[in-house]
């Protein structure tokens, strides 16, 4: 009998455990998970952070390495700014929507990953754009002068 109830205790104790784990992982993730939008949620996200806008294709290995690289980035430097991402593939209000942010900065982009940092524009990602890509973020929210491509675009409609 005494045998029975150590497993079973046991049993309940590793249950417990698994739960406490399965809770603070998922509460460490979502830290770092950025925000999703589509296009009919252009509002500026309300606080004092900066936004940055990453438009990228479901299925691209370019887009899926910008995104890690970006999680990596905020462990060294911190989320100091929004990170907002809009998938074009398979969302055809999205992709307007780049097309509108490209046109606004006098550019004529149909690629991603498109990482829009204020007024400027990046265009792909491989590892010798990470240095240039972490200056610009941090110039962007060290600075006071919040440019928002997003209140632009509102600005037209």
């Amino acid at each position: 009998m005494k045998k029975n109830l150590s497993l079973i205790i046991s049993f309940i104790t590793l249950i417990l455990l698994t739960v406490i784990l399965i809770v603070v992982v998922n509460k460490k993730e979502k830290s770092v998970i950025p925000i999703e939008k589509s296009q009919n949620e252009v509002e500026k996200v309300v606080n004092e952070k900066p936004n940055i806008y990453l438009f990228w294709g479901d299925g691209c290995g370019a887009c899926r390495n910008l995104k890690a690289y970006l999680q990596e980035l905020d462990k060294e430097i911190g989320r100091n700014y929004n990170l907002i991402l809009y998938e074009i593939w398979y969302n055809d209000d999205n992709r307007t929507l780049m097309e509108q942010v490209s046109k606004q900065l006098n550019e004529t982009n149909h690629a991603v990953p498109y990482l829009i940092i204020g007024d400027e524009s990046i265009v792909g990602f491989n590892n010798n754009s990470k240095d240039y890509i972490k200056k610009k973020i941090i110039e962007f929210y060290t600075s006071n002068n919040y440019f928002d491509i997003m209140d632009q675009i509102k600005s037209e409609d």
